[in-house]
């Protein structure tokens, strides 16, 4: 337990030492207490908000994160990545939350027919939203994603001199030696790999997605899977003439990545990487 939620629940020890009807509203456990709970605590929370009183403020902002911690858990678990939230920034992402919930008092508005503790919980789960919304157009603005990887890095497989740098072709050379990305989608192709074959040439030349940045090398996924989310038979022409491949097999993986969700074409990403990498060895 950190610091943070012992100075909680010692909030709530004075709460109930002092007042008997709150007392009373945690010793009875049924769901109907506790939304009356909070619609009491949010209730105090905003007169001592209005009333500038920073006592009152912290002990019944305490006492409504308690009733709020696994909620706030929950929102840790779906957001930490995307976010870059840990369990320390918790309170204040409640407190903003909160504060949005006093802002309009829905629960106080008959007419809303909502009590405190859905207003609150909704604030949250918007909260939840605004992270992804974040994390997305961070990643279309710059292209960077977890997959994120150090041209410095060894390739192994017996040549622990080489790395990932020398792999990537002098764009200004005209004698660059070894495979061009092109040859390697043409290879996938005639391996009968049509759907890495696109995945391949989505990252290569299709979609902005990858960049070098002090030497370590970034892609945004959300951008190739709306990529492939979106393709259509009308795309089968482009990968027919580039790479001469079969015009079927380029149907039938179309049809295949176009129907796959955001779970599938991750994996979908994440085997052709694997793919390449083991070609690389």
């Amino acid at each position: 337990m950190t610091p943070f939620v012992k100075s909680c629940y010692a909030e709530v020890e004075k709460l109930r030492a002092s007042d008997a009807y709150i007392n009373s509203l945690y010793e009875d456990s049924s769901m109907e207490s506790r939304k009356n709970l909070i619609n009491v605590l949010a209730t105090r929370f905003c007169e001592a908000l209005d009333n500038e009183d920073e006592i009152g403020k912290a002990r019944y902002f305490g006492a409504l994160y308690i009733q709020f911690q696994k909620t706030m858990l929950g929102f840790l678990n779906k957001v930490k990545v995307e976010g870059n939230i840990d369990f320390d920034d918790l309170p204040s992402i409640f407190y903003d939350r909160l504060m949005y919930a006093c802002k309009y008092r829905y629960w106080m508005k008959p007419e809303k027919k909502l009590n405190a503790q859905q207003c609150i919980n909704q604030c949250i789960a918007t909260e939840v939203a605004n992270v992804f919304g974040r994390s997305n157009w961070q990643c279309n603005k710059t292209n960077v994603s977890a997959h994120k990887v150090s041209i410095h890095k060894s390739l192994g497989g017996g040549d622990e001199d080489k790395t990932i740098e020398d792999t990537i072709p002098d764009p200004d050379s005209k004698n660059s030696s070894g495979f061009s990305a092109e040859d390697i989608v043409k290879d996938y192709f005639r391996m009968g790999k049509p759907d890495q074959a696109i995945i391949i040439d989505a990252i290569c030349f299709s979609v902005d997605s990858t960049r070098v940045v002090d030497g370590y090398i970034e892609t945004c996924d959300l951008r190739i899977k709306k990529f492939l989310a979106k393709l259509t038979a009308e795309d089968a022409n482009y990968y027919e003439k580039k790479y001469n491949a079969s015009a079927n097999a380029i149907l039938d993986a179309i049809k295949r990545l176009s129907s796959y969700n955001s779970k599938q074409l991750q994996l979908a990403l994440d085997n052709t990487r694997t793919s390449l990498r083991e070609g690389l060895l």
